[in-house]
């Protein structure tokens, strides 16, 4: 019920758990009442646990000591109660990260096409993973395929990019940024050089550095999670009874 997967294209590349055998048992008696109940304190549950994960994301979100205003806003948290799954049990779930870009409400910055709001975390799996050194131009797709992926449906798509002729290429998102100022944008070096770089195509641009925001929140806040949740079970299961006294379910 505190699991974190993190990965990339629908492949978690890393995992944990912070499940215990006694929740698992508290988990198992409350399956015991009706689905009505057994989802109402399930979801209980499971939210007051996250609503610590999605708190310790934002801080490390904040601590990473750069311009990410796009992606605090898009941490979210939202609960699911699933009765359909490959065990064919019934669970409540609260998922905490980054709300999926394009799903939320964002607009233009003035003067430019870079978008601001609360689903512009397309940037998250960088800041997570970090990236390989990077070269400029245009990459191509060479081969997509439909794949099942944890029971689902996507596309995978196999780009290669192709070379840059010269000695030297200008790389820049100053156009597509706009034209705020300098005290708004907050970088280092200070606008509008933060958005240039002029590089070798052969050397290209350093590797940037894996920050991992998502799973230290999740070891930061893994007890804390544990104990309210374990807790809110205990509760539930209480409450549960009293339900089904009343007829509830």
């Amino acid at each position: 019920m505190i699991d974190v997967a993190l990965g990339v294209d629908g492949h978690a590349t890393k995992r944990g758990s912070a499940m215990t055998d006694e929740l698992q048992k508290l988990q198992d008696r409350l399956r015991q009442f009706p689905l009505p109940i057994c989802r109402k304190y399930s979801l209980r549950a499971v939210n007051a646990a996250g609503k610590i994960g999605k708190a310790a994301l934002k801080s490390q979100v904040g601590q990473l000591g750069k311009k990410t205003g796009n992606l605090a806003r898009a941490v979210a948290m939202r609960t699911r109660f699933y009765t359909r799954n490959r065990w064919g049990l019934p669970v409540g779930v609260a998922i905490v990260g980054y709300r999926r870009s394009g799903t939320g409400s964002s607009r233009k910055v003035q003067g430019g096409t870079i978008q601001k709001g609360n689903d512009r975390a397309f940037h998250s799996h960088l800041v997570e993973f970090g990236t390989k050194r990077r070269f400029p131009g245009k990459s191509r797709k060479i081969k997509s395929g439909r794949v099942n992926i944890n029971g689902f449906r996507q596309t995978l798509v196999q780009r290669a990019k192709e070379a840059v002729a010269g000695n030297s290429v200008l790389m820049s998102s100053y156009t597509s940024s706009g034209p705020f100022r300098t005290s708004r944008s907050g970088t280092t070096p200070p606008y509008p050089k933060a958005f240039i770089a002029r590089i070798n195509p052969a050397v290209g641009l350093g590797e940037m550095p894996a920050f991992h925001p998502l799973e230290k929140a999740f070891n930061a806040s893994r007890s804390a999670m544990q104990s309210v949740l374990l807790q809110s079970m205990k509760d539930g299961i209480q409450r549960a009874q009293i339900d089904l006294k009343r007829g509830g379910g």
